[in-house]
């Protein structure tokens, strides 16, 4: 578990490195939005899968925090009531968010950028 936390944190460092430099100067406003959930349980290990994108998605906030970009968290917004799985009727697949996920992901957008002062 060690060795995978040690890849995952240079992973993260990297990811980072590379969004911020891709940010001109003077035009710090990077955005680095949480992966979604999912709901496939034809697929198997639907529960770890989903385990490991909470993960990610608390590292990518952390990782927003230390490079000064706004974080926008989708994932708990369109998880069920344990926050874990994307909720069934966001999406047919289970994968892809149909209209219902991207009206709840436009409105995460909005309200995590008005509370940083922009306006969309």
């Amino acid at each position: 578990m060690k060795v995978h936390n040690l890849a995952m944190r240079s992973f993260y460092s990297l990811f980072s490195d590379a969004i911020m430099n891709e940010v001109p100067v003077g035009r710090r406003e990077a955005f680095v939005c949480s992966i979604l959930p999912t709901d496939m349980p034809q697929s198997g290990h639907n529960d770890q899968r989903n385990a490991g994108i909470r993960g990610a998605n608390e590292n990518l906030q952390k990782m927003a925090a230390e490079q000064g970009a706004i974080y926008v968290d989708y994932h708990s917004r369109m998880t069920r009531e344990y926050g874990l799985r994307l909720r069934e009727e966001l999406a047919d697949d289970g994968l892809h968010p149909h209209v219902l996920g991207y009206d709840i992901m436009a409105g995460a957008l909005r309200e995590t950028l008005e509370q940083k002062g922009i306006h969309i």
